[in-house]
C-alpha cells in the first residue's frame, strides 16, 4: 500500500509542477511599429517547448560558465538571447502587429535575483 502512495504522491508532484511551468507569464514591450509607443508591458505565455528551451538556454549557460552574477548573465544575453519568440500584439493605439521579442528569466513576473531590488512586476510604476 505505501508503494501505491508513492507512486500516486510522485504523479501529484509531477502534475503540479507541469501545471506551475505553465502558468509561467513573461513581461515583454516591443514598440508599435504604427504609433512608436514602446512603454506599453504585455503578458506572454510561452508554449512547453519554449519553457523547455528556455530552462535548456540557462542550464547550458551554467554548465559552461559556472555560476554567474546576474550583470554577468544578462551581458551573454546580449550577444545570445536566451530565446526568441514572435507574437502578435495589439497596441493602445488600436493596431495590431507582429514582432520578435527577447525573452529571459529575469522577465518573468515574479522572478527575484538576490542581486537586484525586487520582483518582476512587484513594485507599481504609477
Amino acid at each position: 500500500m505505501s508503494e501505491k502512495m508513492l507512486v500516486t504522491q510522485a504523479l501529484d508532484e509531477r502534475d503540479l509542477l507541469v501545471k506551475k511551468i505553465n502558468e509561467k507569464i513573461y513581461r515583454v514591450n516591443p514598440y508599435c511599429p504604427h504609433c512608436g509607443e514602446e512603454h506599453c508591458y504585455f503578458a506572454v505565455r510561452l508554449t512547453p517547448e519554449e519553457q523547455e528551451k528556455l530552462d535548456e538556454y540557462y542550464i547550458k549557460l551554467e554548465k559552461e560558465h559556472g555560476k554567474m552574477s546576474y550583470l554577468e548573465v544578462a551581458l551573454h544575453e546580449i550577444d545570445a538571447p536566451a530565446l526568441i519568440i514572435e507574437r502578435d500584439f495589439r497596441c493602445i493605439c488600436g493596431n495590431v502587429f507582429k514582432r520578435r521579442v527577447a525573452i529571459s528569466r529575469d522577465s518573468e513576473v515574479g522572478y527575484h535575483n538576490p542581486e537586484t531590488v525586487g520582483e518582476v512586476g512587484s513594485h507599481p510604476v504609477f
